[in-house]
């Protein structure tokens, strides 16, 4: 492992476009793990619609469905009506 000089620019953190170095490998492992997650996700609430109905429902539906849960003006029914499921 090389030592750095604090005087020079890699050694002060100022890589490209004035940022650290570090500071690009955060924003990196961060969107990375914002990718990462949403697959996770998107997998897992898959499984679920899977389990919860023999239906048809595509994942747009699912999630339609599920912010009227959330949002509690409309009744799910008809709102499932609507969408003709």
């Amino acid at each position: 492992m090389s030592t750095l000089d604090p005087q020079s620019p890699e050694g002060r953190g100022e890589a490209g476009r004035g940022g650290s170095a570090a500071d690009e490998r955060f924003h990196a492992v961060l969107r990375l793990s914002h990718i990462f997650s949403s697959v996770v996700r998107e997998i897992l609430e898959v499984r679920l619609l899977e389990d919860a109905t023999p239906l048809p429902l595509t994942l747009s539906q699912f999630h339609i469905l599920k912010l009227m849960t959330l949002n509690g003006r409309h009744q799910v029914g008809e709102l499932a009506e609507f969408l003709g499921v």
